[in-house]
């Protein structure tokens, strides 16, 4: 029987998956925030269950934090780093 459990013949009811524009409105609401300044210029996409992130940065570091700042608010999705350095 679909949706049973065996236990009480349901399932809890899931928590529906967050919309697209919400995932990628909160990695855009966390770089928009970062204390470095050049994040806040970084390009956040979302394509099906995968953000990508664009953009220009002056080191490695700095690539490295904006993808770990998108990570922590975004974590059900992959993470596409396409920033570059330079």
């Amino acid at each position: 029987m679909a949706g049973s459990n065996g236990a009480n013949g349901t399932y809890p009811l899931l928590a529906p998956r967050a919309l697209d524009g919400e995932v990628a409105s909160r990695a855009r609401t966390a770089l928009a925030n970062s204390p470095i300044h050049v994040l806040r210029n970084i390009a956040v996409e979302r394509r099906k269950n995968t953000i990508v992130l664009s953009g220009r940065v002056d080191s490695f570091y700095h690539k490295q934090v904006a993808q770990e700042v998108v990570r922590h608010v975004a974590a059900e999705c992959e993470l596409v780093n396409g920033i570059d350095v330079g």
